[in-house]
């Protein structure tokens, strides 16, 4: 099977890794810091880097992905990026600055069946005219005041194949899906502008271009269920609702659940228009 490189500080988790990762027939070697992490690679080249974010080294998960993607040599290594900063005091530290170069994520505890999921998916080697999965060829667009949300959405979408747009403002997001037509909307509710998310997604379902695309409510504020945050208790139709702070792993099963949705549509009126002889 391969090769992985299991880098963490913390011995638990590198040891538990490891006996689900060779009870699947993969060869695991560990690193407790980022120093000696770069320096196994170097001597010997994993097929794949699960790595942790947060490290009591000088470099960290953050820097090691860097540098990695800076080396000729590591540059094509996959890097598989865990940790629990998303639930935890250090996620206000989670970069805003840069795109953060790592083929998956996953939080922290991490579940089996999951990260053998994450590997199987990037381990593979992209086959000259294979089809990409829908995640590869899919459009989110993220419409959120907040810079960091917007940041942290982009990092975490992208980092499964997803092409990410994004908006601060509710009216230039809503041109944006005019103009670029996403396969998913990402909108927070509560925006410091008098035309705010709830105002977006009136606009959305009485658009007949728009109506169709899926639509992911998001709120630190409110969790979908207080029926007074709707004027006149009216019926604002979406997809989904979730709550910040956001998990990640939540988020991407979200996103490709619409997008599969989506596709499987998608496919059944082409089917249905070939049977009527619709083109």
């Amino acid at each position: 099977m391969a090769k992985i490189l299991v880098v963490d500080d913390d011995p638990d988790f590198v040891e538990i890794t490891r006996i689900i990762l060779e009870s699947n027939g993969h060869e695991v070697s560990s690193a407790s810091d980022g120093e000696r992490s770069l320096y196994a690679m170097r001597q010997d080249k994993p097929d794949l880097v699960v790595l942790d974010v947060m490290m009591s080294s000088v470099l960290d998960g953050l820097d090691v992905s860097r540098k990695m993607r800076g080396d000729e040599k590591l540059r094509d290594i996959p890097i598989i990026m865990v940790s629990s900063i998303a639930s935890s005091p250090y996620a206000e530290m989670f970069p805003t600055d840069e795109y953060l170069w790592v083929n998956a994520w996953i939080s922290k505890p991490v579940q089996p069946d999951n990260l053998l999921k994450k590997i199987r998916q990037c381990l593979p080697k992209p086959v000259e005219g294979e089809v990409k999965p829908p995640a590869a060829r899919a459009t989110v667009l993220v419409v959120d005041d907040d810079p960091d949300f917007i940041e942290f959405a982009r990092i975490i979408l992208k980092s499964e194949g997803y092409e990410v747009l994004t908006a601060e403002r509710a009216d230039k997001g809503l041109a944006l899906m005019r103009q670029a037509l996403p396969d998913v909307v990402l909108l927070d509710i509560l925006m410091s502008y008098t035309f705010d998310g709830l105002n977006v997604v009136r606009e959305i379902r009485n658009d007949p271009q728009l109506k169709e695309i899926p639509l992911i409510l998001v709120s630190a504020i409110v969790t979908g269920k207080e029926p007074d945050i709707f004027p006149d208790n009216e019926c604002l139709s979406t997809d989904l609702f979730m709550s910040k702070p956001i998990d990640p792993d939540d988020l991407l099963k979200r996103v490709d659940q619409l997008i599969s949705q989506q596709v499987s549509a998608d496919n059944a009126c082409h089917e249905i228009g070939g049977v009527l002889g619709v083109a």
